[in-house]
This record gives structure tokens, sequence and C-alpha cells, in this order.
């Protein structure tokens, strides 16, 4: 729970190109995202939320892509 303080809002996503071979257009969609609101206490804690948000990132797409990594 957050308390008095600053803090940053974090939202990550990973936007994946998809192609349609019937209509041939080719476009992005959001198929991972992450948004969390984290307390800082300046530069340092605005990087070590922001480094914990990537980690939850790498590990849910390592987790989902195993046989491909």
């Amino acid at each position: 729970m957050l308390g008095e303080g600053p803090a940053a809002l974090i939202l990550v996503r990973y936007r994946k190109m998809l192609h349609d071979q019937p209509s041939g257009e080719t476009s992005r969609a959001v198929t991972w995202e992450r948004v969390g609101l984290f307390p800082v206490g300046g530069s340092s804690g605005i990087m070590q939320s922001l480094s914990e948000a990537l980690d939850a990132f790498i590990g849910d797409y390592l987790r989902v892509n195993e046989e491909s990594c």
C-alpha cells in the first residue's frame, strides 16, 4: 500500500507485429502489459521500480517462450 510521498506510474507493454495474410495488412497488437504504481524516493527509486517492472516482463516472456529461448 502506498503512503504519502512521490510515486511513479509505470506501464510496460510488449507490442507484437502481426500480419494478416488474407488482407495483407500488418499492424501491432499489445500481447503483454503490466501497470504499477510504485513509491519512489528520488531517481534511484524510479530506476528500481522500472527494473522490477522489466524483470516481471522478462520473467513472463521467458516462461511463455521457454521452448524458443
